[in-house]
């Protein structure tokens, strides 16, 4: 019982992680129709930023994560406003070639923390990254639980952001008609390039609370490729409250596939429920 409940636990942790770096992506994939499959590695970029800050100047990574969220937003707007021009004013068919480019902007990144990082595993410590809390049967680790925290807060705010505010219904209201949310005031450009900002933002928060939970080296972000495409799809594209649940979802399948067969069959499962998710049902378990 005390290892089924401490599973359960590490799951719903996990879960909310996974929350916090498939936010990014699903505003990017669901709502401004850009199939970021570069996006785990802004999230592989925001865990070296906080490594850097680290090693130079003893920075929490939790601080690094608030510190890189304007930087990754500038990026990201400077980014979209580059997409726009190579691709979206030639007019260009968007899936492929929007594919092409971004793909290629994954490989760049890698190859570029490669040459200034090295292959070497990186990792950062702090005191609280090995303690734990016992709560009766359970014990939560704080490298878990924190992130688990800040990703909630992030939820909150997000869903507040893109419920609540002219900002986020205009994202929406472009997302399902153009050129009806332009004759309400909306700038398609100006809305889009703020919500990709906000995008790798929120992916370079989660990169600062990744390296609290494992070391990484410039290709671990092919093990997220998977998840967080998964998570998108099977919450159903453009979806907070989608994301949500399927990150938890996918969280709790990883934590008892790990304990019960090992933590080797955990992307073999990320990528059979991304394919059972397109067989079965493509629009995901909640609409957008």
């Amino acid at each position: 019982m005390e290892l089924i409940l401490n599973t359960i636990v590490a799951g719903i942790l996990l879960g909310g992680f996974y929350t916090l770096i498939s936010l990014g992506l699903s505003i990017a994939f669901g709502l401004i129709n850009i199939s970021n499959i570069a996006h785990p590695t802004f999230v592989l970029a925001g865990g070296y930023f906080a490594y850097t800050l680290y090693t130079a100047l003893g920075i929490d990574p939790i601080i690094s994560g608030v510190i890189s969220i304007p930087l990754f937003f500038i990026i990201g707007v400077f980014l979209y406003r580059v997409y726009n021009v190579l691709i979206e004013k030639r007019g260009h068919e968007k899936g492929l070639i929007s594919l092409v480019f971004l793909f290629s902007l994954l490989i760049l990144i890698e190859v570029g923390l490669l040459m200034i990082f090295g292959a070497d595993w990186r990792s950062v410590y702090t005191p609280y990254m090995v303690q734990s809390v016992k709560v009766g049967m359970l014990s939560i680790p704080l490298r878990m639980f924190i992130p688990f925290v800040i990703a909630s807060i992030v939820d909150i705010f997000f869903y507040y952001l893109f419920s609540k505010t002219f900002f986020g219904l205009g994202v929406r209201a472009i997302a399902q008609n153009p050129s009806a949310a332009m004759l309400m005031g909306y700038n398609p450009l100006k809305i889009n390039m703020l919500a990709f900002g906000i995008s790798l933002a929120s992916a370079a928060l989660g990169g600062s609370l990744l390296i609290m939970i494992q070391p990484i080296y410039p290709f671990s972000d092919r093990a997220f490729i998977g998840r967080v495409f998964a998570v998108v799809v099977l919450g159903g594209m453009g979806s907070l409250y989608g994301t949500i649940v399927a990150s938890i979802i996918l969280g709790l399948v990883e934590a008892v596939v790990a304990v019960f067969l090992g933590a080797s069959w955990s992307m073999l499962i990320s990528f059979a429920i991304l394919l059972l998710t397109l067989l079965l049902k493509p629009e995901g378990l909640f609409r957008r």
